[in-house]
């Protein structure tokens, strides 16, 4: 997947809080294609992915596959200025 930031965490206050947009394909070897979306605001995200048959199936499918949500939550958002900030995510 490519991520876009969005907004990046204010590092002194963390009043303003990270988003970013991630796209991108999954593959599976002979048998199915997936694009895939993720949009990711402070600790949550929400993703959508459509699987595309690509196998024997086909015939059977007519290369319809299904979609796939997911909802995340991040104990560290793991992007923008705070990466790599040891006092960022975890107890306290």
């Amino acid at each position: 997947l490519v991520k876009v930031i969005i907004k990046q965490q204010s590092v002194h206050t963390k009043e303003e809080k990270p988003s970013a947009f991630s796209a991108g394909f999954q593959y599976r070897v002979k048998d199915a294609l997936i694009p895939t979306f993720l949009f990711e605001y402070d600790k949550y995200a929400i993703g959508l992915a459509y699987d595309i048959n690509l196998s024997k199936l086909t015939t059977a499918s007519k290369a319809k596959g299904g979609f796939e949500f997911c909802l995340r939550y991040n104990w560290n958002p793991g992007y923008g200025k705070m990466v790599g900030n040891s006092t960022s995510g975890g107890l306290h």
